[in-house]
């Protein structure tokens, strides 16, 4: 069905277990924990997290474009936490904090997100739409709606047809509507779920999703230059856009064509 204009798409919340100034002991995000060479860094690589902004964290190095479309203002900072909180996994560069699993990958920053943790559909669109213009190899989507918007489906299309890679959050399934969440729910993308305590609503997880990351707390960045320790599907699919990132690299420097299919197939049977 196509959602009305004044709907809106949400973040999941995710589970913040602890915050702090530093860390005690420096975190390491390991390619090989995943099978995959500690040669490959992300390298070449060009991520859009489609979220709520850019990290202002000083383990985060900024090295692509950002851009604001949830509003007419110009400002493209995170102040939510959510896009650092998958930052953090991603590309972290400090060795005394966290080495993220693909430091040396480029992530542009679509801001859709406000302070109040929704944003319109058409965001979306839009920030989908100039992933393509940009040439991403991939784009993260880690915010769902229990709404089917044809105008975004469409646009996700194009994106995979363009051989990009779309990983999005399956997000919780609730009481008010027993699937995964939109746009997780679109077989152009790969869904990344992650278990609850809840058996019924993970046997729908397990169903609807691509893949089930590991159901553990990752520890990454936050806001002020805090440290947390955070889990939900959000975090799960950062580690997922990251391995992504990696396979895009091997398969570059070996010069082989990089397709959404195959790589979604190698994701999948990494983590079966």
């Amino acid at each position: 069905m196509k959602i009305e204009k004044n709907k809106h798409i949400k973040v999941e919340k995710n589970n913040i277990y602890s915050v702090s100034d530093k860390i005690e002991k420096p975190v390491v995000y390991s390619p090989e924990d995943y099978f995959i060479s500690k040669q490959y860094k992300g390298e070449g690589v060009k991520i859009v997290l489609i979220d709520s902004g850019c990290p202002q964290h000083k383990d985060i190095k900024i090295e692509g474009e950002k851009i604001n479309f949830c509003d007419s203002t110009t400002d493209v900072y995170d102040y939510m936490g959510h896009s650092t909180l998958l930052s953090g996994i991603i590309k972290s560069v400090n060795n005394k904090g966290i080495i993220g699993l693909a430091p040396k990958s480029q992530i542009y920053y679509a801001k859709v997100m406000k302070k109040r943790e929704i944003c319109n559909h058409n965001a979306i669109v839009a920030a989908v739409l100039w992933a393509i213009i940009k040439k991403a190899d991939i784009i993260g989507i880690c915010i769902g709606s229990d709404y089917d918007y044809s105008v975004l489906h469409d646009a996700i299309k194009k994106a995979y047809k363009n051989d990009i890679i779309v990983i999005t959050a399956s997000g919780c399934p609730n009481k008010n509507n027993e699937n995964i969440s939109f746009p997780a729910q679109y077989p152009e993308t790969l869904a990344v779920g992650y278990l609850t305590k809840n058996k019924k609503y993970n046997d729908i997880i397990r169903k609807q999703s691509d893949i089930i990351a590991q159901n553990k707390k990752y520890t990454t960045t936050y806001l002020n230059n805090k440290y947390v320790k955070a889990g939900g599907s959000s975090m799960s699919s950062a580690i997922i856009i990251a391995i992504a990132a990696l396979l895009i690299e091997q398969k570059k420097k070996n010069a082989s064509i990089v397709t959404a299919s195959a790589i979604y197939k190698e994701l999948i049977e990494i983590f079966k």
